[in-house]
């Protein structure tokens, strides 16, 4: 059994983003469905919904559904332009 502890962040597997600061303060061009909707509270199947019906914006990378970080920043902040500010 190995002591060594994991560190948080790799370089494959970049620190979960959980708030709306963290949103902010991230490099990322996208964030996952998981992300979205903790950053949202709101359950997976709900975000689900929204991203159905076209209230956010997001991308389909094959299967995978992933959200522009910038353009949920900008609907979290009523930016109309669709680019928050860093």
């Amino acid at each position: 059994m190995s002591t060594q502890s994991q560190a948080p962040e790799t370089a494959t597997e970049p620190r979960a983003i959980s708030t709306l600061d963290e949103l902010r303060a991230s490099r990322r061009a996208t964030i996952t469905r998981a992300e979205t909707a903790r950053i949202l509270d709101v359950d997976k199947r709900t975000l689900d919904k929204a991203l159905d019906a076209g209230e956010i914006p997001h991308l389909r990378v094959g299967r995978r559904i992933v959200v522009p970080r910038e353009k949920l920043l900008a609907l979290l902040t009523n930016d109309p332009s669709g680019q928050a500010a860093a």
